[in-house]
Formats: structure tokens, sequence, C-alpha cells
């Protein structure tokens, strides 16, 4: 695997390209008009979470993550210069940035960083915590982009599906991703839902909400959405069954995708 491949793998990048997506999706299904910037600080301000969470974690990685520990300890000084490097986008953009974004972006990075250091033990007793957690945010970027360019936010339906939508999908990623951790979380006793359930049945739940969640939204717009997010976690689900690797891949691309389907949709 070449360098480039593990940087895009193990470094965040497609989990924070992900929410970028996500607030991509949501510029356009409620039309509002989204520059290039707002995106780049949400893909920095994820990078520094996920980055810090890396090397935060690498201790315990270890023993589920081989390969990702491995880059990670012999890049240290690539890690420090992107971590350097994004943090100068980041603080550059919020300077320039209304007061809005500033205390939303610097609360969301506060809480990423926090997260493995404290509020991480609270797996241990709180059944999901940590999917939860994580779907919350991703599901709050779905208004992002009226915090970003100042416009009154209208409680509106269409907001509250999208939420919703993203919550569920986030939902089922995150468990999907928890299943290559399932032998560290058991050791760390993280209640997740691999970790509740075991491997088979948590494959039997996840395809069974994932059907469930295109039969909720098969009557709303977002059935455009819900489509290709059942063929992903299907495809994921089937992959990681059959002890493929990249089935995990897949279910980190899963908003990544679901955006450039919008994207090519503005073009047709």
């Amino acid at each position: 695997m070449s360098i480039f491949l593990k940087e895009i793998l193990y470094n965040g990048h497609l989990q924070s390209l992900g929410v970028a997506g996500l607030v991509y999706i949501s510029g356009v299904y409620l039309s509002v008009e989204t520059p290039f910037i707002v995106y780049l600080l949400v893909y920095s301000l994820f990078q520094l979470i996920y980055r810090f969470d890396a090397f935060y974690g690498m201790a315990r990685d270890e023993l589920t993550n081989h390969a990702r520990v491995g880059y990670l300890g012999s890049h240290k000084s690539w890690a420090y210069s992107g971590f350097s490097l994004f943090f100068i986008i980041f603080v550059s953009i919020l300077v320039v940035s209304n007061a809005g974004t500033i205390l939303i972006s610097l609360a969301v990075l506060t809480a990423g960083i926090l997260y493995p250091v404290i509020f991480k033990d609270l797996s241990k007793y709180i059944p999901l915590f940590k999917d939860i957690y994580v779907s919350s945010v991703f599901a709050f970027f779905t208004i992002f982009p009226f915090i970003a360019l100042d416009i009154p936010l209208k409680t509106s339906l269409d907001i509250k599906l999208l939420a919703l939508f993203v919550f569920l999908e986030s939902m089922i990623m995150q468990s999907l991703l928890d299943l290559k951790d399932l032998e560290g979380d058991s050791r760390d006793e993280l209640k997740t839902l691999p970790v509740l359930l075991g491997f088979n049945r948590t494959v039997f739940v996840l395809t069974l909400a994932s059907v469930v969640v295109l039969l909720f939204f098969g009557l709303t717009p977002l059935l455009v959405l819900a489509v290709p997010a059942l063929v992903l976690n299907l495809l994921s689900i089937y992959l990681i069954t059959s002890q493929r690797r990249f089935g995990y891949t897949v279910a980190a691309f899963k908003f990544i995708v679901l955006a450039s389907l919008f994207l090519w949709a503005q073009f047709v």
C-alpha cells in the first residue's frame, strides 16, 4: 500500500471529508449556497480531532490495528506537520468568521479532543455512548451552513428529517466500524453494539436497521440518499462478513459517496 493511501486511510481523512460532505448535502438539500471555505473549515476542524485521537489512542490500537499504529509511529514528523498545517488553516478561517461559527467550531474541537481523554470512559457505563456522541455531532452539522453564513435558522420538517437521517446512518456506520475494534473494546469494557450483541447479532441488527431506514424515508425526498446508503451498508456488511477489511473503508466512505452523488446530480 502506498504512503499516500495509508495517509488517507489512517489519519481520519475519510471521516473529515465525510463531515464536509454532510455540510455540502445540507447546503444543496436546504438550498443554502455554501462557499468552499466553509467545507475547508469543517475538514480542517475534524482533521485536528481525528489526528489527536489517532495519536492519543496508539497504545490501545496496537492490539486491533497494528498497521495503522505502525504507519503513525514511523511518520511522526509528517503527523506533526499535518496537525500544524490544519491548525493554521483552521485558525486562519476562524479569524474571518462570524461569532456563531467561532463558538461552535471551538466547542466541537474541545469536545472532540476531550472525548478520548475524558468522555470515552462513559462508554463503559452508557451503552452506545460513543456512537450516539459522534452521530449527534454529525447530525448537528446539517445546520452548519446556516451558522457559517449567519442565516436565520427556521425549524422545518426538511431540516428535522435530514438531521434524523444523518444521525441514523451515522449510527449504522459507527457500529460497522466498531466491529473491527470488537476485541479491543471488549477488553476495555466499552459498551459498543458489537460488544453487547456479538459479531453475528450486530451484523443482523445493522442489516435490519439499514432496511428500516430506507422504508422510513421511502416517502420523503430523502429517498435519493436512503437508497444508495442502503446499498453501501449492505456492501460493507457483505465485505466485512467475508473477512475483507475493505468493508470498513466502504463504511467510512458512505457520506463521501452520498455527497458525490449530490454533486454529480447538479451537472446532470
